[in-house]
């Protein structure tokens, strides 16, 4: 485990020591990266900042004329501090399980701080007159409750005139110590896709795979099983430069643990997408993926034997110059093979939302609308659940700065199933969530984003809220 860290570690050192011979056009700030277990090295094309990277050489501007295409190096440095701050409280009583007739109530608190100092190291360049592109990142992260290190690599290469390679290599160390965890957690991976373009160069097709090991140890260790994971896919893909996009792709993975006897499955998922932009600023998008798992030994448990599906729906409508009216339909359910009442159950959930847009002027712009949402369960009727919210989302857009607050104010009403108690309380909430990616001045930066979220039952010994902060302030160096 700590050679791992150490790795990573002096893999950062080597890449920082770079900084003097980098020169290039570089973005003003690094996007930050997902502070999650799971590392994703097919987005990280996707969130680069190498510009045309995932364009084909067909569709970019032939420069043959003007000397073609100069190779470029860039190293950027962010610096700073991060602090996360959460808090959960419920109500509880005083020794509940020793005397039920004298109870005191009282207010539950579960408070977390969370302080780290944090670096980022984005090194960016292209090889063979930009036939070949590639991103090397390094995030550290270094506090009282987690220490984390990553470091992945970007890389697209041209191998033909319609061929394309990508590949994305990564490396994860994480010991964390949150919640009265001690869990120390190494993940690695490889991913690579073999992309080719069609005539005409707007639809491609592309094969792939990837491999990923999992290892943890520690205390909490229980709750993320050590596991061994490879897949296959298939991709076909068209990008319509006049507004007709879709995509359809299909994927093979099988996941072993080493240290469990049942848990070994194999998983099969497509996904169909499909987007048509109209005139007038009008468009309409439709987006589903079916997944089946299932186990490769016979089990009990139905954990890894099940249908799983989700589809979403989306249009967009312009009134007006300055108005716009956007709605979207999303569903999802799971269907086990064998259910049961306690935790492997059927359900679906359908979810609406419906919102009236101004933004007639680009630097901010104003969403309000209502939000439903059902949840039904057979197996466990008293699960199920009709909410009603009002949103209001506001964004502001400038130069270096992006702010986003989102309030919503409903309820939640739970179904009533006769000849049974009640074990959930339908309430009333108000949640609010906001982010902001704000520059300072002198190559500082500020991002933040938080939630908080206050319910009101109708039983109050089920009152909660809840609170999330997280704020990090970086320095680049010019």
């Amino acid at each position: 485990m700590m050679a791992a860290h150490r790795v990573v570690s002096v893999a950062a050192l080597a890449v920082t020591m770079l900084v003097a011979a980098a020169s290039a056009q570089v973005p003003d700030s690094i996007p930050p990266a997902p502070d999650a277990a799971a590392l994703d090295p097919d987005s990280m094309l996707a969130a680069s900042a190498i510009g045309t990277a995932s364009l084909p050489r067909a569709l970019l501007p032939d420069l043959s004329g003007l000397g073609g295409y100069h190779d470029t190096l860039g190293l950027r440095i962010e610096i700073g501090a991060r602090a996360d701050v959460t808090n959960e409280e419920y109500v509880s009583y005083d020794d509940a399980f020793v005397d039920t007739t004298f109870q005191v109530r009282k207010l539950v608190s579960t408070p977390e701080r969370r302080y780290a100092g944090v670096l980022t190291t984005l090194l960016q360049g292209t090889r063979n007159g930009q036939a070949t592109r590639y991103e090397l990142r390094n995030d550290l992260s270094l506090g009282n409750l987690i220490q984390r290190g990553a470091l992945g690599l970007a890389w697209r290469s041209e191998i033909g005139v319609d061929w394309d390679l990508f590949a994305a290599p990564y490396v994860e160390y994480r010991h964390d110590r949150t919640f009265d965890r001690d869990r120390q957690e190494v993940r690695g991976g490889m991913s690579a896709r073999l992309r080719r373009a069609l005539r005409p160069a707007t639809t491609f097709v592309e094969a792939g795979s990837r491999l990923e090991s999992v290892r943890t140890r520690g205390e909490g260790a229980n709750y993320l099983l050590d596991r061994d994971a490879a897949t296959l896919a298939l991709g076909i893909e068209h990008l319509g430069l006049l507004g007709d996009e879709w995509r359809f792709d299909y994927g093979l993975t099988g996941r072993q643990f080493p240290d469990s006897a049942t848990r070994d499955h194999l998983e099969h998922a497509g996904g169909l997408m499909v987007r048509r932009d109209f005139s007038g600023g009008h468009l309409a998008s439709l987006d589903g993926r079916l997944v089946r798992r299932s186990t490769v030994r016979p089990t009990d448990v139905s954990r890894d034997n099940y249908w799983a599906g989700e589809a979403s729906a989306a249009a967009d409508a312009r009134l007006q110059p300055g108005w716009l009216l956007r709605s979207r339909v999303d569903a999802e359910g799971v269907r086990y093979d064998v259910e049961d009442d306690t935790l492997y159950f059927n359900f679906h959930i359908l979810r609406g939302r419906l919102g009236l847009r101004f933004d007639r002027d680009a630097r901010w712009n104003l969403t309000v609308g209502p939000r439903v949402e059902r949840l039904e369960s057979p197996l466990s009727p008293s699960d199920a659940y009709f909410e009603l919210a009002g949103t209001v989302e506001l964004e502001i857009l400038a130069r270096g700065t992006w702010w986003s607050v989102t309030p919503a104010l409903g309820r939640r009403r739970y179904d009533e199933v006769p000849g049974t108690a009640a074990l959930l309380s339908s309430y009333d909430f108000i949640e609010v969530g906001a982010f902001a990616d704000q520059a300072l001045g002198g190559g500082l930066r500020a991002r933040g984003m938080g939630s908080w979220r206050h319910e009101l039952h109708d039983d109050e010994t089920q009152d909660a809220r809840s609170l999330y902060v997280s704020l990090e302030v970086v320095w680049a160096p010019r």
